[in-house]
């Protein structure tokens, strides 16, 4: 599972071209949150939950 949150909804067809880069068979689910606001220095954060 992957979280994406981003302080820009226009970001999100670049995060799905590298997205698609990266996961281009079998992609893990995802989910794209845009933030209204960011108390952070950085535009996306990415949160990912992987099971062996």
């Amino acid at each position: 599972m992957v979280r994406i949150c981003a302080v820009n909804s226009d970001f999100y067809s670049a995060i799905n071209r590298v997205y698609a880069k990266y996961f281009a068979t079998n992609p893990p689910a995802r989910s794209f949150v845009p933030m209204a606001s960011w108390p952070m220095e950085f535009d996306i954060e990415t949160e990912c939950i992987a099971v062996a």
